[in-house]
């Protein structure tokens, strides 16, 4: 009896499928999909439904196209010469790649205050700058974390860097070196 009942309800359906197609003109259209809704199964089959439920993570990655920025010697003698000492610029010298699912913020610091050199010599921090490529002011590195890019959601972003250092005459010629820390986190 129940197979009846649904053979009925079906056909009473699409009938009024085809009353309303005919009155929307849609061309069979809307019934066509509204009655492949319905289940299509053998004599004597029998079906279950299940629910399927995704949890996609929060996700940030920022991936950093080299593992070591250098300024030479030779840097500093085609840079800048200032009243203070010299300045060297390394446009566009690191590019980070970041993706996120989630608004994300990208930030960098450095790891101690001081550049060191082996001998002990020592070059404050701060006269290494940073700035997205072309855009404004070089910020002074610190071990502050500071903010050079905000996303408004998620994205995928490929954010090249330009790099200053400024020596005065003061700093002792030496091999230096700094870690320096890029953060990528939610927003």
């Amino acid at each position: 009896m129940a197979r009846i009942g649904h053979v009925i309800a079906w056909r009473g359906f699409e009938a009024a499928c085809v009353m309303l197609a005919a009155l929307l003109l849609a061309g069979g259209s809307a019934c066509a999909a509204l009655s492949s809704a319905r289940p299509a199964l053998p004599p004597g089959a029998a079906s279950s439904s299940l629910p399927v439920r995704v949890f996609v993570p929060e996700t940030v990655i920022m991936i950093l196209d080299r593992s070591l920025l250098t300024f030479s010697a030779e840097d500093f003698l085609t840079g800048e010469e200032t009243v203070e000492g010299r300045t060297a610029r390394k446009p566009s010298s690191i590019v980070a790649d970041v993706r996120g699912n989630v608004p994300f913020v990208v930030s960098v610091a450095a790891d101690e205050e001081m550049l060191v050199s082996p001998n002990g010599n020592r070059i404050p921090v701060s006269q290494m700058k940073v700035r997205r490529s072309s855009s404004g002011q070089f910020i002074p590195l610190s071990t502050q974390s500071t903010q050079i890019y905000e996303s408004m959601g998620p994205d995928w972003v490929k954010l090249p860097m330009d790099f200053q250092m400024d020596i005065t005459w003061q700093d002792t010629a030496d091999r230096y070196g700094v870690t320096i820390v890029f953060t990528v986190a939610k927003a």
